[in-house]
């Protein structure tokens, strides 16, 4: 009786040691391997969300020309006739990692006509 109480408290055993250095392993691998997801994923968020804020803003100053970091993007504008008096303006910035963003805004040129639609009386 004294030696089976004797071995119960004597600790683990080097097989129960070795089993949890292996589970402790996996599970910074796993967790390691998640961060490493996870960030990226949010860089990859990152650069849509970049791409689609310098798309905006190109459209936003048309036709003037939005300063950008020619090394990471790659810039395309395209103009389409949308009628006698409007145009389709599409532009559409790239990553250099593929992420792209292509957004469009109807640019309306009214010449010699003004209209004001809050001093039309019915």
């Amino acid at each position: 009786m004294t030696n089976n109480s004797l071995s119960a408290q004597a600790g683990i055993s080097t097989v129960e040691f070795l089993v949890a250095i292996m589970l402790f392993s996996i599970i910074v691998i796993a967790l390691v391997q998640f961060q490493e997801n996870l960030q990226r994923l949010w860089l990859q968020q990152n650069s849509l969300l970049d791409a689609e804020r310098l798309a905006f803003k190109q459209l936003e100053i048309y036709p003037d020309q939005l300063p950008y970091d020619a090394t990471r993007w790659h810039y395309q504008h395209q103009i389409t006739a949308y009628s006698a008096d409007c145009d389709l303006i599409q532009v559409t910035f790239i990553h250099i990692q593929g992420y792209q963003s292509r957004q469009q805004r109807l640019i309306c040129h009214q010449s010699n006509r003004v209209i004001d639609d809050e001093n039309h009386s019915n």
